[in-house]
């Protein structure tokens, strides 16, 4: 993963320098996504949306879509920057800040960012790019919430507050997120919920899912994230998305995403060192 990733994941960095389409790519928790270079193309039920370099899109928890990344015509590259939500970060925000979200405006899921929510946006990248330790973790949510008001006061970023329902996919999706390599079984995740497999069984049900659903999702989301931003072998990657089988991870990724792991990831043609000044990702004004 590139620099960015100090934090759990909390931000990543996607490149590429052809064309990615992916297919079926679920939206577990509400993300942030900054378009750099080329531009981002989201199909939804709903309808098309278009991000392009400079531009910000809101993308709200519990969606299933396909994207389209698409690299600018000059240089080559598509760049972009995705902050996933942190559940104790949201509830933090909801206990200081719940009030301003009352009349806040819903926004456009595409914008351009103000001056203001740039300048925090990088501040934050900053932050998260030498984090190491428990008071960069409390300077990075705290420029976190920083970007959160900035974008409030702007108009936009209601969709990426709210908070998560906790029903029973939620809770194993948050659970096999943890970890997805787990030998998960029906037993060990009511045992671990402190809840029988008979009511985990019902609960699932009324969620309208399934334990094998969710967990083979779980799987293959992990295993989407580290060849789009990772440099582990396909090998590695599939062992740590729960698949002994390096050949079957392949086959239940195209079926799932329509690409197999390896022409999805040479689609990056990644340099040595994609930052090679060392320096975090610039956002542009």
């Amino acid at each position: 993963m590139s620099p960015t990733s100090a934090l759990a994941a909390t931000l990543a960095t996607y490149h590429s320098r052809r064309q990615q389409r992916i297919a079926r790519v679920p939206i577990w928790q509400s993300q942030l996504i900054a378009v750099l270079e080329g531009c981002k193309i989201i199909h939804t039920r709903s309808g098309e949306l278009v991000c392009r370099a400079g531009e910000w899109l809101l993308l709200p928890a519990g969606q299933e879509l396909e994207l389209v990344n698409q690299p600018d015509a000059d240089s080559g590259n598509y760049l972009a920057l995705a902050l996933t939500q942190d559940r104790q970060w949201l509830q933090r925000f909801h206990a200081l800040y719940g009030h301003l979200l009352l009349d806040a405006a819903p926004g456009h899921p595409v914008f351009t960012p103000s001056a203001s929510s740039r300048q925090a946006l990088q501040q934050l990248v900053n932050t998260l790019e030498r984090a190491d330790g428990p008071i960069d973790q409390a300077l990075a949510e705290h420029g976190w919430q920083g970007l959160m008001l900035a974008l409030l006061q702007q108009g936009q970023g209601r969709s990426l507050l709210l908070l998560p329902t906790e029903d029973a996919r939620q809770q194993l999706q948050a659970l096999f997120a943890f970890d997805p390599a787990h030998d998960w079984t029906p037993a060990k995740v009511a045992q671990h919920l402190s809840m029988s497999e008979a009511t985990l069984r019902r609960r699932l049900a009324a969620a309208s899912c399934t334990f094998s659903g969710l967990l083979t999702e779980a799987r293959l989301a992990h295993g989407l994230g580290l060849v789009m931003t990772g440099r582990q072998s396909l090998l590695d990657v599939a062992l740590a998305s729960g698949y002994q089988s390096p050949s079957r991870f392949a086959a239940a990724f195209r079926r799932r995403f329509g690409l197999t792991p390896s022409a999805l990831r040479a689609t990056r043609e990644l340099p040595e060192d994609l930052f090679s000044t060392g320096d975090a990702p610039v956002i542009p004004g």
